[in-house]
C-alpha cells in the first residue's frame, strides 16, 4: 500500500504550525469546537489500552480565575523556602504557571493512579512506579493530540504542568476524584491578535 504523503504534508504542517499560545482572546469558545478538540483526544493510546482517564473542560471564568489565584499564592507561599538570591528569580517564572488565567476554557486531564499490576504482584514497588509512569506517559499523549486537534482548527493551546505544584488544591477545585491524579491542565481558546502575528 502507498503512502499518503498528502496527510503526512498536512500534518507535519500543523505540527510546525503549532506552538504554546499563553495569551488568548476574550471571544468565547464555541462548545461544538471544544467537543471537537475532545473527540480527537479520545481517540489517543493509552496503556492498557483501558480508557482509566478523562478531560474535563472548564469554562467557568470564575473557577478558572479561582485556579490561577490559587497556583499564585501556592507558588507564593513555596518561594518562602527558595534560596534568597533565586527567589525573584522563581517568583518571575512561577508567573508563566498562571498564563491560563485568560484562556476561554481549560482542559484537565485526569488519569487513574489506582494500581492494577502491583495489587497481583503484592504491591512491588518497582511495578508501582512502573504502572504510575505508564499512566504519566500516556497522559501525555492525550495532551499532545489535544495540542495538534487546537492547531488543526486555529487555535491557540498550551499545555501546562507547572501548576501542578498546587495538584491538591487545584484537584479539590475541579472535584477529581480521589482515586486520580491532574496529569496537566491545557489553555485553549482563540489566539490573541499578539499570537497570530507571532
Amino acid at each position: 500500500m502507498d503512502c499518503n504523503f498528502a496527510q503526512y504534508e498536512a500534518l507535519k504542517n500543523i505540527a510546525q504550525a503549532r506552538k504554546s499560545c499563553r495569551t488568548f482572546s476574550a471571544r468565547p469558545l464555541p462548545e461544538d469546537l471544544v467537543q471537537k478538540v475532545l473527540d480527537v483526544a479520545m481517540l489517543s493510546p493509552y496503556a492498557s489500552g483501558r480508557k482509566n482517564w478523562a478531560v474535563k473542560a472548564i469554562s467557568d471564568r470564575a473557577a478558572i480565575a479561582n485556579a490561577a489565584d490559587l497556583v499564585q499564592a501556592h507558588c507564593e507561599t513555596l518561594s518562602t523556602d527558595v534560596r534568597e538570591d533565586m527567589r525573584a528569580a522563581f517568583k518571575d517564572y512561577a508567573e508563566n504557571f498562571v498564563a491560563f488565567r485568560t484562556a476561554p476554557v481549560l482542559l484537565v486531564t485526569e488519569f487513574r493512579v489506582t494500581p492494577a499490576l502491583s495489587l497481583m504482584t503484592g504491591g512491588n514497588q518497582e511495578i508501582v512506579r512502573w504502572e504510575r509512569e505508564n499512566f504519566i506517559k500516556s497522559i501525555s499523549c492525550v495532551s499532545m493530540l489535544i495540542l495538534l486537534a487546537a492547531e488543526s482548527l486555529q487555535l491557540g493551546a498550551c499545555c501546562m504542568t507547572g501548576p501542578l505544584l498546587a495538584h491538591d488544591g487545584l484537584a479539590r477545585l475541579f472535584k477529581v476524584r480521589e482515586s486520580r491524579e491532574i496529569g496537566a491542565l491545557l489553555a485553549l481558546g482563540y489566539k490573541s491578535q499578539e499570537n497570530n502575528n507571532g
